[in-house]
């Protein structure tokens, strides 16, 4: 995943904007009411003195005391990938009217209190459902989220100068059958978390016939959704516009929900590549190297990921393109493919034995679309078509 695509996942609708003074870590992207459960309407205790030091209390609900606890909270389900002092980072949707075992744990003082005697959950109707802490540190309730919106989650009680961390909750969407970026690129089909995420070619404006329904199936009858301009008809379909002209990978947030994610079609004839970003340095159209082999396009592979913007090195025979942490190394002598992670990012890679049958020419790299995907799909998707042609997304999902 490259950086610029992490940022947009992270600007895009599903993060948590911290908690003012305790540094919320994140729940996974929630959705809904609190459902079996009387929203109470006392004042939390306020915790304990903040000048003591926290314990390591071991393992709450999942939550690790010295590692997971970040400022005397944590939050295990909703799940959490990213903590941190000014925002969360989720990736799991609830959708309206699904019910969760909300469950984490504070922070435990040496003395054996723990910080905080409840956790809150506020409704975007403004109903605030108190989470009791045992003894222990820990916390569990089941809670079900029955309205859209913004909902706030956080530590002790909740108040304008203290009110958690907030996240969206929505519909769930059904594109057009078929439209789905995991029915598009198979091999991504474990990467969306239970996100919705419709492929949209690059290069048009557009439309797509999308139905919203609630946890339970129903549909989203004449609403407007929430944090968009978007309504439902009485069927719960609403008509969601796209405009892809702008080159670029950004994933977009519709509402609801849903995201699009662009993606290339990118084919070969006559010796003339089509359907990449830029062809070339911007403000140039150089066309991609391109040569025929046995009957069968072989394209330059440096000049087509450049125009998928990927970005492209090579030293002697020794070939590579980058993409977010990881690199990937094509000896186009041999034929072998490695891919490495980056120092300092913590991912652990090994070597991926792909081989692949390029061909040198001109100082130039070719190789045919179907081993392009095979370099591709390393380290974003690409699919190769029936006609010849092959399709290429980034990797812009955790």
């Amino acid at each position: 995943m490259t950086h610029h695509a992490r940022t947009s996942l992270i600007l895009a609708a599903l993060l948590l904007a911290a908690t003012a003074g305790c540094g919320v870590q994140s729940p996974h992207a929630m959705s809904g009411e609190h459902h079996g459960h009387p929203a109470s309407t006392q004042t939390a205790t306020p915790p304990t003195s903040t000048t003591q030091t926290l314990a390591d209390a071991g393992v709450i609900n999942g939550c690790d005391a010295l590692q997971s606890i970040y400022q005397g909270f944590c939050a295990t389900s909703p799940h959490v990938l990213v903590q941190g002092s000014d925002a969360m980072q989720v990736e799991q949707h609830v959708v309206v009217g699904q019910t969760i075992d909300v469950h984490g744990a504070v922070g435990v003082y040496t003395s054996g209190k723990p910080a905080y005697s409840d956790v809150f959950i506020k409704a975007p109707s403004g109903q605030v459902t108190l989470l009791p802490v045992d003894q222990k540190g820990g916390y569990s309730q089941e809670y079900t989220f029955s309205e859209q919106g913004a909902y706030a989650f956080g530590p002790g009680h909740w108040s304008p100068d203290t009110p958690g961390a907030t996240f969206e909750v929505s519909y769930r969407a059904q594109p057009p059958k078929g439209s789905l970026l995991s029915q598009v690129f198979p091999l991504s089909k474990q990467s969306w978390h239970g996100l919705t995420v419709a492929a949209v070619p690059f290069g048009e404006k557009g439309s797509l016939r999308v139905r919203f329904v609630d946890a339970q199936g129903n549909p989203a009858r004449d609403v407007t959704l929430a944090g968009t301009q978007l309504r439902t008809d009485a069927d719960g379909f609403a008509t969601v516009p796209y405009d892809t002209t702008p080159p670029g990978w950004p994933l977009q947030y519709v509402g609801g929900g849903l995201f699009l994610q662009t993606v290339l079609h990118v084919s070969i004839a006559d010796g003339k590549v089509t359907g990449l970003f830029q062809q070339g340095p911007p403000g140039q159209q150089i066309p991609v190297h391109t040569l025929l082999e046995n009957g069968v396009w072989l394209a330059s592979a440096a000049d087509l990921l450049q125009g998928a913007w990927l970005q492209t090195t090579h030293a002697g025979s020794v070939w590579s393109f980058t993409n977010g942490d990881e690199t990937i190394r094509l000896d186009a002598v041999s034929g072998s493919v490695t891919v490495t992670a980056r120092a300092g990012s913590g991912a652990v890679l090994p070597t991926v034995p792909i081989f692949v049958r390029p061909l040198t020419s001109g100082g130039q790299v070719y190789l045919t679309l179907d081993d392009l995907a095979k370099i591709v799909n390393l380290v974003a998707w690409a699919q190769p078509q029936p006609d010849g042609s092959l399709l290429l997304t980034d990797r812009v999902m955790p």
